[in-house]
């Protein structure tokens, strides 16, 4: 994912939405840096910080 991507997105208003594949690259990109995203399951949404993949 570009530079130039991230800030156009963080350009626009806030209702402003990525596309579905920049959606999944941005999402892909923090996975690989290290964060994991914890679904609901009744206690809430949330993000873990772990280690970040090599390679």
């Amino acid at each position: 994912m570009s530079k130039s991507t991230i800030s156009a997105f963080e350009a626009k208003a806030e209702t402003a939405t990525l596309q579905i594949m920049n959606n999944a690259a941005v999402v892909e990109t923090l996975e690989r840096a290290g964060l994991v995203f914890v679904p609901d399951e009744g206690k809430g949404r949330g993000i873990l910080i772990g280690k970040p993949m090599i390679g």
